[in-house]
């Protein structure tokens, strides 16, 4: 067993990808904490009278966007680390985005499986 995950998650002890990972996670919390309040405050109005699927929808929707966003930062840093001499690495990119990606289809499978 622990060859098996040696072998599936080997490639995230290489290069920088924990601080990849872990910069991730970051913006993924604090992009979800930021856009849910955005979104209460401003769509308020519109979602009181919803019932539990417009909100859960609302959030979803909210949880797609904060992984693009998470997507777009860690291309960002690639391409500094890029112009700093270094290679474009796709595997430090999905290691910022595995967490966020984990969570937001794991959170569309339960959403939507309980409507």
């Amino acid at each position: 067993m622990k060859l098996l995950i040696e072998r599936m998650f080997g490639w995230m002890k290489e290069s920088n990808r924990p601080a990849h990972m872990k910069a991730g996670n970051s913006i993924f919390v604090a992009g979800l904490i930021v856009f849910t309040f955005i979104g209460i405050l401003l769509l308020y109005p519109m979602i009181q009278d919803c019932s539990y699927e417009g909100s859960s929808r609302l959030f979803v929707s909210i949880m797609i966007q904060v992984c693009i966003m998470v997507f777009v930062a860690m291309c960002a840093v690639e391409y500094i680390q890029e112009r700093m001499g270094c290679k474009w690495d796709w595997l430090d990119i999905a290691a910022g985005c595995l967490v966020p990606v984990c969570i937001t289809v794991f959170t569309i499978l339960l959403v939507f499986l309980t409507l």
